[in-house]
């Protein structure tokens, strides 16, 4: 990657996984659903803000004997050179030479069509997850290139980008998307061929056995089944919403 991108302009903290919660609970429910879908070419979890979609996913990372990437998306990444440019360095962080010649061509007097660096990407995924052991020591075991926020990108280039980059996934790569709303891609399709998991707000509402668990985990306290109840009514079952009531007993 050429200097002035690493290191002038290039946010490294956007391609690093974020740390899990220290109360964190397994969504054994959840995580064994995406472990079952990962075979497929998209997962997109879509719900609205503070339902625990960053942390799902994170989580579902950390447990999978997959190697992942991430990328933390942000309005400026709405420019197709960012966007590829963060793509390329998520890549690197799981095959460190991986997207030289793209990253080249995103740099050059001439840049290529988002198309033609799309399809470089797709070549370089390929040949990487060819063969019984990669470089680094990575096995052929795939990979899960994770993009984070993906409601802040709302320009059309991006999205033709990543629509052809779905459609034509190296087998072993799977991609999965955390947004807010729905992305302007071709949903149905994938939908339709069985493409896809969806994980949505209903979804990530927590269990009454769920709240029970993480109540009691964080107060340090046995809470009787009525309180239990209350609170999960009361909270509607959001993490953010039990992460409050569990600090109020608290204090």
């Amino acid at each position: 990657m050429p200097v002035e991108t690493s290191e002038l302009t290039f946010v490294r903290t956007k391609v690093q996984r974020p740390r899990l919660p220290g109360d964190l609970i397994p969504r054994r429910r959840l995580l064994e659903r995406l472990h079952a879908g990962s075979h497929r070419k998209l997962t997109l979890i879509s719900a609205m803000a503070g339902t625990g979609k960053t942390t799902l996913m994170a989580q579902w990372l950390e447990d999978s004997s997959q190697p992942s990437a991430w990328l933390s998306l942000d309005e400026r990444d709405n420019d197709r050179i960012v966007f590829l440019t963060y793509l390329c360095g998520a890549i690197r962080t799981v095959f460190p030479t991986g997207g030289t010649i793209a990253l080249d061509l995103l740099h050059a007097p001439q840049t290529p069509s988002g198309r033609e660096i799309m399809t470089l990407i797709v070549n370089e995924l390929a040949r990487l997850l060819e063969g019984p052991v990669q470089e680094g020591g990575r096995g052929a075991n795939g990979l899960i290139l994770a993009l984070d926020d993906y409601h802040n990108i709302t320009g059309p280039a991006v999205h033709e980008i990543l629509a052809g980059l779905i459609e034509h996934l190296p087998r072993g790569v799977h991609l999965a998307l955390a947004t807010r709303t729905d992305p302007q891609l071709p949903l149905a399709g994938w939908r339709a061929r069985r493409e896809m998991t969806e994980i949505r707000s209903d979804d990530l509402r927590f269990t009454p056995e769920e709240a029970q668990i993480f109540l009691e985990r964080t107060t340090d306290w046995k809470l009787d089944p009525e309180t239990i109840r209350l609170l999960e009514n009361q909270t509607e079952g959001w993490i953010v919403g039990l992460r409050l009531a569990a600090l109020s007993m608290r204090t």
